[in-house]
């Protein structure tokens, strides 16, 4: 952390501090306490709370244990934009294998893109909320393929935090003209509307299977004529 300012109190067989300013890994924390309730047992206690690049908060979430914890999820994600983060962490210093950590991200705006063969996510807002169990999307929102989305996904619920598959559920609409985003080839080309979806992302490791679901109601087809 760099540019603090702020007060060190040692009280007892503890310390605390409490910064009304400082910035790290180019996000602008607005506050931050730390505390060490007794050196014999020298548990440190974090809380931060800032603003900043949301491709800020992604790389925090690469360059530490969060990574591996999240299944190595944001590893390719790319954003724009500024997001608010809180983190609250509790680190053993003798057994920092030990590290738990909870806090979230609230997307304002944001464009997220999760592989650069796949068209971004835009005016995302929402919550992205981790843990040392894993992720939850809660009420994540924006547009994707030309219509909104809703993004749900809890990986928290599971007894570890990188075994497992991660399952990514979507919902919304998409327009011919956003398909035409994914694929463009004759027949796309003369769709036109839009019609509502559900689609299942699951990701294991490098292996992701992707299902869609839809009705197709709300497109249209407009044949050759001979």
């Amino acid at each position: 952390a760099e540019a603090m300012t702020g007060d060190l109190t040692f009280a007892g067989n503890g310390m605390t501090v409490r910064l009304d300013s400082a910035q790290i890994f180019g996000l602008r924390l607005s506050a931050v306490n730390a505390s060490i309730a007794d050196f014999d047992r020298s548990v440190l206690r974090l809380d931060l709370l800032g603003t900043g690049p949301a491709q800020e908060m992604v790389r925090f979430s690469n360059e530490s244990p969060l990574n591996a914890r999240l299944g190595g999820v944001t590893n390719s994600v790319q954003t724009t934009g500024d997001a608010r983060v809180n983190v609250r962490l509790s680190l053993p210093l003798a057994q920092l294998d030990q590290t738990s950590v909870n806090g979230g991200i609230q997307f304002a705006g944001n464009s997220v893109a999760f592989e650069s063969a796949i068209p971004p996510l835009t005016q995302v807002q929402g919550y992205l909320d981790f843990s040392d169990r894993g992720f939850a999307l809660r009420e994540l929102r924006g547009i994707f393929l030309g219509g909104p989305i809703a993004l749900e996904a809890d990986t928290q619920t599971r007894a570890t935090a990188s075994s497992q598959p991660i399952d990514l559920r979507a919902s919304g609409t998409v327009s011919a003209a956003g398909l035409r985003q994914l694929v463009d080839n004759e027949l796309l080309r003369r769709l036109s509307g839009n019609t509502r979806y559900e689609a299942q992302l699951n990701i294991q490791g490098a292996s992701t299977r992707l299902r869609v679901k839809s009705d197709l109601i709300g497109l249209g087809l407009s044949l050759i004529h001979i």
